[in-house]
């Protein structure tokens, strides 16, 4: 999967015109910056946590007075 994703970067990097340098660069700081670090894309088959998911908003009862 990391050698699909590296190739990826590549086709969508020379897309943007960017260098295999400045795609190497971007690899590196999603790697190291604590910022950074924590962003991960949601990749086909994972399951994601809806944090703070609500129901009911479009209940027309909800904003009655």
């Amino acid at each position: 999967m990391r050698t699909a994703i590296e190739n990826l970067d590549s086709v969508v990097g020379e897309a943007l015109g960017l260098t295999n340098k400045d795609v190497s660069c971007l690899q590196e700081d999603l790697a190291t910056d604590a910022f950074l670090r924590g962003i991960r894309p949601q990749y086909p088959g994972t399951v994601t946590r809806k944090m703070g998911f609500r129901e009911g908003l479009d209940a027309t009862d909800r904003y009655d007075a």
